[in-house]
């Protein structure tokens, strides 16, 4: 049950993010444009990982190649996944056999345990450069950056509000539709403010 709630999160991440790019393509009239956006989020996330385990060039060097290749398997994993599934929602909407869709469900939760433990896998080699300690932030920090796309992309706030445990603020990755940097906490005092003028407090 756990790793199922972990893959629908992925996937929230995944689908808002492609989502929210094609949308953002789209309303400037120029692909490039949606192109650009993916490859901003890109540096943007070697830029937090790289801060948040706190690499050194040495390690940089042998760590990124590694990583490199389990974000493709986990991305190639995770469409695997989704084709698995559209297959067990077309057997199920058509009201296939009972021997077709059992096939087609053993496939898909062959695919989620894959999509799963496709960058996991890769934790020993992890080990070989970094430490336990690094390797523990890496997942962490994926997670992070991961939880604060989903929160950006809502509308909400991000690596701009100060973390629970009273950190600094985040260095200010933005989405093209949510404000540049500051625009987290910041927008959001604003808009307190705006209801309180209202309300006449």
């Amino acid at each position: 049950m756990n790793s199922m709630k972990t893959f629908i999160k992925y996937a929230m991440a995944t689908i808002l993010l492609l989502v929210g790019a094609s949308a953002f393509a789209q309303g400037q009239g120029n692909r490039q444009q949606g192109n650009d956006w993916m490859a901003r989020m890109r540096s943007e996330k070697i830029a937090f990982l790289t801060s948040e385990i706190g690499l050194t060039p040495e390690e940089a060097q042998a760590f990124w190649p590694i990583y490199n290749k389990a974000e493709a398997e986990s991305s190639a994993a995770f469409d695997a996944t989704m084709k698995a599934y559209r297959a067990l929602e077309d057997a199920v909407r058509q009201k296939k056999s009972e021997k077709e869709i059992s096939k087609l469900l053993d496939d898909y939760t062959t695919a989620v345990n894959n999509s799963q433990t496709a960058n996991v896998k890769y934790v020993a080699q992890y080990k070989k450069i970094l430490s336990a300690e690094k390797v523990a932030k890496l997942f962490v920090a994926e997670e992070r950056f991961r939880n604060n796309q989903i929160l950006r992309l809502q509308g909400g706030g991000g690596f701009n509000q100060n973390r629970s445990n009273g950190g600094t603020n985040g260095p200010g990755y933005g989405f093209p539709w949510g404000g540049g940097q500051n625009s987290g906490g910041q927008r959001q005092g604003t808009q307190r403010q705006g209801t309180q003028k209202q309300e006449g407090v």
